[in-house]
């Protein structure tokens, strides 16, 4: 560290192999700072004004590299200037079972990269964080249960943020414990956009679905033959789906069926609101959902 005449000051701090999970006891697996630098510079007296810290003036610039669980990599670069920073983020190889206990199939984040800007007197405003002013762009790769593959895009802007998902070969059995017969998602879009915002999303204990906005579409696999498809948007927490299926084996699904018996053709509308089918009080939020069905089923008897 360095002080001159009129208290501006210059540090230049180095790190490497330093273990950091006493910093971060929820982290399970070993999480190691390969190695980091980080270059600060600026003005005591500006940087102590007042009753908080005072970021104006203050530059600096840094990189870290992580290695957790002895595999997975994380790089970091990123620079401040006067509060404004700008950060990008590289990760690949990271077990993402420790942070979410309740996923049942391994899911790996096999790629991912993130870039950010903004203020961070901004970010930091207030007992959370401020995500108004923030910029950033990313996309991610996961690998369910090793094989299955599932890509998002986003963007963040001024805290409004736009995502695109894609997946396929997605098995749903380990997530749906009381399927009975193999159920895939073989294909599925989903995109999202619209006036919410990170904040507005995060809202409370729940997700806040008002302002958001979204579509997609899914093709789902029944025993590796038959075909489920939906198509479905979301306007302001309200939600319509269409569902067509075709050749559906049923007699998996109801045990006590002496013959076989196959849904041919079907065709579902449902709207509503998502908000309240998500809260798990059934009753009153199910019998808000408008649901004209026109279903056809054919009957197969086996030759005797």
């Amino acid at each position: 560290m360095l002080f001159r005449s009129n208290s501006r000051f210059n540090i230049i701090a180095n790190a490497s192999q330093l273990t950091l999970n006493p910093f971060v006891p929820k982290f399970k697996s070993p999480l190691v700072l390969k190695r980091g630098k980080i270059n600060l510079s600026g003005s005591v007296n500006q940087l102590l004004q007042g009753d908080k810290l005072n970021l104006a003036g203050l530059k600096a610039n840094g990189n870290f590299q992580l290695f957790a669980n002895n595999q997975s990599n994380i790089n970091a670069e990123f620079t401040i200037d006067n509060s404004a920073f700008k950060a990008t983020t590289s990760a690949e190889r990271i077990e993402l079972n420790q942070f979410v206990p309740n996923l049942t199939v391994p899911v790996a984040l096999k790629q991912g990269q993130i870039s950010l800007s903004g203020s961070v007197t901004q970010l930091l405003q207030g007992d959370k964080f401020n995500f108004a002013g923030l910029k950033g762009n990313g996309n991610l790769r996961l690998a369910v249960n090793n094989q299955s593959s599932i890509n998002s895009k986003f963007t963040i802007n001024d805290s409004i943020f736009k995502a695109n998902v894609a997946a396929e070969e997605v098995a749903l059995n380990p997530f749906i414990p009381n399927l009975t017969v193999p159920v895939a998602l073989k294909q599925g879009q989903i995109s999202l956009s619209g006036s919410v915002s990170v904040t507005q999303l995060l809202q409370g204990d729940k997700f806040n679905f008002a302002g958001l906005k979204g579509n997609g579409n899914l093709r789902l696999a029944v025993n590796n033959q038959s075909n489920i498809n939906s198509e479905f948007t979301i306007n302001n927490s309200i939600f319509k789906a269409n569902i067509s299926a075709g050749e559906v084996g049923l007699n998996s699904f109801i045990p006590n069926l002496t013959v076989p018996v196959a849904l041919k053709q079907g065709q579902i509308n449902l709207s509503g609101s998502l908000f309240q089918l998500l809260q798990g009080r059934s009753e009153e939020h199910t019998s808000e959902l408008q649901s004209p069905c026109n279903l056809v089923c054919r009957l197969l008897l086996e030759k005797k």
